[in-house]
């Protein structure tokens, strides 16, 4: 009778533990995708949508159409990135989310970040782009933080015509 109870025991500790251990060393290299889905690679590249510069505040604003592609919804608590000419590779400043963003599950929102033109980047405008209304331009080494997850990334997300001042 007890080595009846012994092999039930066992079985049951089993049935238990193994899916869990299972589990643990599936994840075993991001062990928040156990209580939630790997967010950078459900996330979608945010789509620029417009720009527009405030000659009085000499900021530029570029709005991007970002889809929440999760079942739960989602802040957007940061978001910042490096500003670069396209063309030239130039440091031209950065940009961030001025509010936090809160998107529901499976919609899609505007969000705008504010950028900031160094003076070497006016420079630079005024060197090399001489002439012209509008620049492209990149943002690089992205930042985000979702509902406190820090993501990052090196992907470099085009955004044509910026105007220039």
């Amino acid at each position: 009778m007890n080595k009846m109870r012994l092999i039930l025991t066992l079985i049951t500790i089993a049935i238990v533990a193994g899916p869990l251990i299972g589990m643990l060393i599936a994840y075993q290299n991001d062990f928040t995708g156990l209580v939630m889905p790997s967010l950078p690679e459900n996330l979608e590249t945010p789509t620029f949508v417009e720009s527009q510069y405030d000659e009085a505040s000499k900021t530029v604003s570029m709005t991007f159409s970002f889809k929440n592609p999760l079942d739960t919804d989602l802040t957007i608590n940061s978001m910042s990135a490096n500003l670069e000419c396209e063309a030239h590779n130039f440091p031209l400043g950065t940009a961030e989310l001025d509010n936090p963003v809160k998107i529901r599950a499976g919609e899609t929102k505007m969000v705008t970040i504010s950028g900031t033109w160094t003076d070497e980047a006016l420079e630079h405008f005024h060197n090399e782009h001489s002439g012209e209304t509008s620049a492209d331009v990149e943002l690089v080494d992205l930042s985000l933080d979702l509902k406190g997850m820090k993501i990052q990334t090196d992907q470099h997300i085009p955004i044509e015509d910026v105007p220039l001042p």
